[in-house]
């Protein structure tokens, strides 16, 4: 937990200094050249971004999540210093705009790497919805705290020290994330090993529930992008202005607050997938509440609304991509998670003129409305289907658990053992393994009743949660005892080779050594 929390500090610094210093940049660029120097810039930082956030998942297969996570922030530390200084010495401004891009081409890499640590930090799939619930009220928090930073800085001060407040920030979050005590990364089976980028993004594309997930996301970030713009086409329908335009924006971060609080109730919940759809629904029904609207208070709480469901569709999509994803697929699909979300907010920031110019403000957000609604109805089936095979996967997972030789695993490798375990069905009377012959498999079993015997005595009785046969394995002898079903039994069994590859590479407490050397002497 205090690791948890660690990753959690880091993250915050990471939001705020992200979403402050993205402010600043814009600001700074419409400042000097107006909106399009502004988008010029936005376009300049999102396209390579996107590219570097599809690589990411090579890199934390390559180095691992924590080094990826900690040299992320160092670049980004990087770039926003060199923004300062430039802002500072007034150096040409192609130089701080090159600066910018670096600063945001390393952002991308800092949330992929967080959700790929998740798994060694949290020890089952309840824990880490948990985990993603506190990231979407960090997130939350970081669109008020980040924008106000900037603001602080601006009046008190100049753009150069915004920035050196975010980087500051960011340096801090570098130094953490050196520091940060994961003693291993996940470990899976040597047959579960991370593909290559390609062989990955093949294999998402073909898994129904993680593209479903991803689509979520898209259609999230590109709401986000349509509402960067749509709070200044707002305000100057209503003839408010810019400072209407930046309470609007302050709406949207209060509602993204009270949503990102809000999530917690998805903490402990079987399916994610109601509230993921409801979430998207409430989304479309919000934005489309705009054409209503008449005079600022009233868009403003409407604002709050949109905030607050974007952000439940946030955190319900991203729980729900970690909970559908196979563990050696995740860094992939979270580095595609982020590259999709960069895409995203582009295209929503280019969308919202063309169709302000084509159908006006009533039929752009009734065009976004409907984006997200299609989005809700594509994503029900497929989204429905995968969370409910994984319930199976989380049950296999806290079956092996219960098994004393099991116990001590991680849960990244009980869940790549789970995919391995083959289950088995015996009858009252049948013999799950027999005394003096070969060992080839260990059972868990889920349900029913076992007698143990040796030479003909009865010498235990097992039920749910034993697990049976590891002497064979683990000392390469014949079975030591006989097991018969008392009533029927369900087991998973894993091979000799998978059983020893998972003690091998976590081995078991000595406590679990002195109880096998007691049955051995038993023999």
């Amino acid at each position: 937990m205090t690791r948890l929390r660690g990753l959690a500090l880091i993250f915050g610094c990471f939001k705020v200094s992200e979403y402050g210093s993205w402010i600043a940049v814009t600001i700074y660029a419409n400042q000097r050249g107006g909106v399009r120097e502004a988008a010029a810039v936005l376009v300049a930082s999102l396209v390579p971004a996107t590219l570097v956030a599809l690589a990411t998942g090579f890199l934390l297969s390559k180095f691992g999540s924590r080094s990826v996570l900690a040299w992320g922030m160092a670049i980004q530390t990087l770039g926003l210093g060199m923004i300062a200084l430039c802002v500072w010495q007034s150096v040409p401004v192609a130089v701080t705009y090159i600066a910018a891009v670096i600063a945001a081409a390393a952002m991308v890499t800092t949330r992929p790497a967080i959700s790929a640590l998740l798994p060694a930090l949290t020890p089952d799939p309840r824990s880490i919805t948990r985990a993603h619930v506190l990231l979407g009220w960090l997130d939350g928090a970081a669109t008020l705290v980040g924008p106000a930073a900037t603001a602080t800085c601006l009046w008190l001060a100049t753009f150069p020290a915004a920035f050196v407040v975010f980087t500051v920030l960011t340096a801090f979050g570098a130094w953490r994330a050196s520091r940060l005590g994961v003693k291993r990364e996940v470990e899976l089976l040597e047959d579960d090993s991370a593909p290559s980028l390609g062989t990955a993004l093949r294999q998402i594309a073909k898994a129904p529930g993680p593209r479903a997930a991803l689509l979520l996301l898209a259609a999230q970030g590109l709401l986000v992008g349509c509402l960067d713009l749509l709070v200044v086409v707002v305000a100057n329908h209503m003839h408010g202005g810019l400072a209407n335009a930046g309470w609007y924006g302050t709406a949207l971060g209060a509602g993204a607050m009270i949503g990102g609080t809000a999530s917690v109730v998805l903490v402990g919940r079987r399916l994610l997938w109601p509230a993921a759809v409801a979430a998207t629904v409430a989304s479309a029904a919000t934005v489309a509440a705009l054409c209503a609207v008449a005079v600022p208070l009233a868009a403003a709480a409407v604002f709050v609304a949109i905030g607050t469901t974007a952000a439940i569709m946030l955190v319900a999509g991203r729980a729900t991509l970690q909970r559908l994803t196979e563990l050696r697929l995740l860094s992939h699909v979270f580095a595609a998670a982020e590259a999709t979300e960069s895409a995203t907010l582009l295209a929503g920031a280019l969308l919202v003129p063309l169709m302000v110019t084509v159908a006006g403000l009533n039929g752009s957000c009734l065009a976004i409305a409907a984006i997200l609604l299609a989005t809700a109805v594509t994503i029900t089936k497929p989204l429905a289907a995968a969370e409910h095979g994984a319930l199976g996967a989380f049950e296999r997972v806290a079956a092996l658990r219960r098994a004393e030789a099991l116990a001590h695993l991680g849960a990244a490798m009980l869940e790549s053992l789970a995919r391995a375990a083959e289950p088995h069905i015996f009858s009252a009377g049948d013999a799950l393994m027999t005394q003096g012959e070969p060992g080839e498999e260990y059972h868990v079993i889920v349900s029913g009743h076992a007698d143990v015997t040796q030479d003909g005595v009865i010498v235990n009785r097992v039920a749910a949660g034993a697990g049976v046969g590891e002497i064979a394995l683990l000392f390469n002898t014949p079975r030591t005892a006989t097991v018969t079903a008392t009533d029927e039994v369900r087991t998973l069994s894993l091979s000799r080779e998978t059983f020893l590859l998972a003690l091998t590479q976590q081995p078991p407490p000595t406590s679990f050594d002195a109880v096998l050397q007691s049955r051995m002497r038993r023999r």
